[in-house]
């Protein structure tokens, strides 16, 4: 079982500053450059591809480039919304509403009344979402999957749907937790399960992260791939054999969050799925492993799911 994917994050795309046109240049080489060494079987998108839900056309420009480098069809294209892609005034009284929704533990019961009132935030994203990819975003069912294969199913979470101050909602937001159960019920029985949304964990409140991680458990998911800390950072969680992993943003004008991406590899017949992290180097203006990252090493990190893991980490032939 060999799949290769390209994941990318926070384009805010409409950023114009000549340091990330310099660094999107670049990229795309380095896109057709990775492309020639072997084939991408996908491309995932993590959130923000607006920047305060402005900038969608420049997002589909940005897209269609990417996938014409990587020759890729956009049925292979998976692209979740972030907290950027949404009108934060809609409805008129979303701060109320919002504020009354982070009192609650776990929605449950009003979990439909919350999001079918905030949901139509996302109005001009779902339409770009259509614009660039083709087909209609699963709106009913706010959370959805593709299947690429009888193998690998990729989980679609809108965890987005609530947001509204970026400054304070970290650690308070909600997902709807009923309708992230119904999607993953529907591919419990998929051999490999990839979760892409735009937040961390850590993103939602305590209650709501702790029902997901054990959900991830009992569903059996393997890789949880997201966005919005604009760093990358990579954790295995062995008490529920998780993966998570965030990727850097792709703009390149605050220096204290450089740009970056990650090639990710599932290999089971060599045992080298792994997850190989690329950093944006300002001052040499040049594509770099990311040497930042732990507990990857030289950038690249081995997938330590059951799964992924034929042989103990210390015996592996290990490439570099």
């Amino acid at each position: 079982m060999k799949y290769r994917w390209l994941h990318i994050s926070d384009i805010h795309s409409i950023s114009q500053g000549i340091k990330t046109k310099i660094m999107r240049e670049s990229f795309l080489d380095e896109v057709k450059y990775l492309s020639e060494l072997a084939s991408f079987s996908f491309l995932l998108v993590t959130g923000d591809i607006s920047n305060k839900n402005k900038g969608y056309m420049a997002a589909q420009e940005l897209i269609n480039k990417i996938c014409e480098i990587m020759n890729l069809h956009k049925r292979r294209v998976f692209i979740v919304p972030g907290n950027h892609d949404l009108d934060r005034q809609i409805p008129n009284d979303r701060e109320r509403i919002i504020k009354e929704a982070w009192e609650i533990d776990v929605l449950d019961d009003c979990e439909e009344g919350f999001i079918d009132e905030l949901l139509p935030g996302q109005k001009d994203f779902f339409e770009a979402y259509e614009g660039i990819l083709g087909r209609e975003y699963d709106i009913d069912k706010v959370h959805f999957h593709y299947d690429i294969d009888d193998n690998i199913s990729i989980i679609h979470l809108n965890s987005s749907w609530m947001c509204y101050d970026s400054e304070n909602e970290s650690g308070k937001l909600h997902i709807g937790l009923n309708k992230v159960y119904n999607c993953l019920k529907s591919v419990q029985e998929k051999p490999i399960k990839i979760v892409i949304a735009h937040h961390r964990i850590s993103d939602f409140n305590k209650a709501v992260g702790n029902y997901l991680k054990s959900m991830f458990k009992s569903m059996d998911v393997d890789l949880y791939l997201g966005g919005h800390c604009h760093t990358s950072s990579v954790i295995y969680d062995p008490s529920i054999n998780t993966e998570f992993c965030s990727c850097r943003q792709a703009r390149a004008e605050d220096n204290n969050y450089p740009a970056g991406f990650v090639v990710g590899e599932i290999n089971t017949e060599d045992d080298q799925s792994s997850f190989q992290f690329y950093g944006w180097d300002s001052i040499l203006a040049k594509w770099t492993f990311d040497y930042t990252v732990n507990p990857a090493k030289h950038g690249k990190y081995y997938l330590r799911g059951e799964k992924f893991t034929k042989e103990p980490e210390a015996n592996r032939n290990i490439i570099i």
